[in-house]
């Protein structure tokens, strides 16, 4: 028996669409795939009923669907839509990045490059620098570049982000 919500998505609340979103979130730390299967198909049918999408629902579906591997081509799309909305939100397109790392579409090396030319300078805001942080966790293991992140984030705490660019940039691909 499908799940269902007891009021459409973004009526009120902080999240666009709450119900999917807690699905994801149950399917993926209790490892149960049929909520993740559910949580993909609210989304994909809430987006297809709205004529207008916000990006508030664009972006809360495209990060539920980017962490199930069958939806992040779907995810990307969905970033894409963003994106090109939002040309300058830097988190979204660190996001675009990673899916596309994740989908084979660039290797190891471009994507590392691409990251680093989107966090530099690393924002002063915190917040701007946790979802910056968040936008990264799915290219775990990415070493070579957490480091050089983590590098960045101490030169510029001490007003020297020019010593970044002295360092060996070539990773080697996956």
């Amino acid at each position: 028996m499908p799940w269902r919500c007891s009021r459409p998505c973004g009526e009120g609340g902080k999240h666009a669409c709450p119900w999917p979103g807690a699905l994801n979130e149950i399917g993926q730390s209790q490892n149960i795939p049929e909520l993740l299967t559910e949580a993909a198909g609210l989304y994909r049918a809430e987006l297809q009923e709205t004529s207008a999408p916000s990006s508030t629902l664009l972006l809360e579906a495209a990060d539920v669907l980017s962490g199930i591997p069958a939806e992040r081509a779907f995810a990307r799309q969905l970033y894409g839509q963003i994106a090109q909305a939002e040309p300058n939100n830097r988190v979204v397109v660190l996001k675009l990045v990673v899916l596309d790392a994740q989908l084979g579409r660039i290797g190891q090396t471009e994507a590392s490059q691409r990251v680093l030319a989107l966090v530099q300078p690393l924002p002063t805001q915190l917040a701007q620098q946790r979802a910056i942080a968040q936008a990264l966790v799915p290219l775990d293991p990415f070493p070579r570049a957490v480091a050089r992140l983590s590098a960045a984030a101490r030169l510029q705490r001490r007003g020297s982000l020019s010593q970044l660019s002295s360092g060996p940039t070539a990773d080697r691909a996956q």
